[in-house]
């Protein structure tokens, strides 16, 4: 923000916030957003967060939670009978 970036965020559970004096809003995320980004950097694992629209987005993803890595996990696991 300091050298020109244009930095936005999207946390369903903070909706606006504060940084060195000036005021943020949580921005909707949607393939537009996504695809208007250069970098994704994911500091929180929300489970309302929809990880897929992340992974599918192409754009590079700095992932500090492993999330995506632990998504992936989960979809390959085989079902098991009775779920």
């Amino acid at each position: 923000m300091e050298k020109g970036a244009v930095v936005s965020y999207h946390d369903p559970l903070v909706p606006s916030l504060a940084h060195e004096g000036q005021d943020m809003q949580s921005v909707a995320l949607d393939e537009r957003i996504l695809a208007s980004t250069d970098v994704i950097v994911i500091v929180t694992d929300h489970s309302q967060v929809d990880w897929g629209l992340i992974s599918r987005s192409g754009r590079p993803v700095l992932d500090t939670r492993d999330i995506l890595k632990r998504e992936r996990m989960k979809e390959a696991e085989p079902a098991v009978a009775g779920d």
